[in-house]
């Protein structure tokens, strides 16, 4: 199985997290998955360190051009956040943190309407006799312009 390395860090549900850091002419990639808890560092597209965690912390520690370098991996925020932090010699270099978006998720107006229309065409379906089932496609079509996707991602966190 090849592992296809992003250029920056990213989350996705499927695809877990990617956490991408800079250390001059070297990229170090962190990928976690929340689903099984694996976990594993690549420098330049090479494996030098993989482990399951399913702690609130784990460290990776490996050595790169004399240095010991350190990656921290938090859950935050009862799994809702991971936070990745990156350190050379024990001194804080890089703090990353994942984000989930649900402000756009549900729209209060689009919800009552929905409800509304929910409410009328469920009258209308019982006063003319129609089957229940209509009623459900009905919504169901209207479930898409209802909900919408949420924003995940990665962003850089002052140390």
């Amino acid at each position: 199985m090849t592992t296809t390395f992003p250029a920056a860090s990213q989350m996705s549900l499927s695809g877990g997290t990617w956490f991408v850091l800079s250390s001059g002419p070297n990229v170090i990639r962190v990928w976690g998955s929340s689903l099984s808890g694996l976990e594993r560092v690549y420098v330049d597209e090479a494996l030098v360190s993989e482990r399951r965690s399913l702690g609130r912390v784990s460290l990776h520690e490996f050595s790169l051009d004399g240095q010991q370098h350190c990656v921290a991996i938090a859950v935050k925020h009862l799994g809702m956040q991971l936070e990745c932090v990156w350190t050379i010699e024990g001194v804080p270099v890089k703090k990353l943190r994942t984000f989930v978006d649900t402000s756009r998720a549900l729209s209060p107006k689009l919800v009552a309407s929905a409800a509304a229309v929910a409410i009328f065409s469920g009258a209308i379906s019982a006063l003319f006799r129609f089957p229940p089932w209509l009623s459900c496609v009905l919504i169901a079509a209207m479930y898409p312009a209802i909900v919408r996707p949420i924003s995940l991602g990665v962003e850089e966190v002052a140390i």
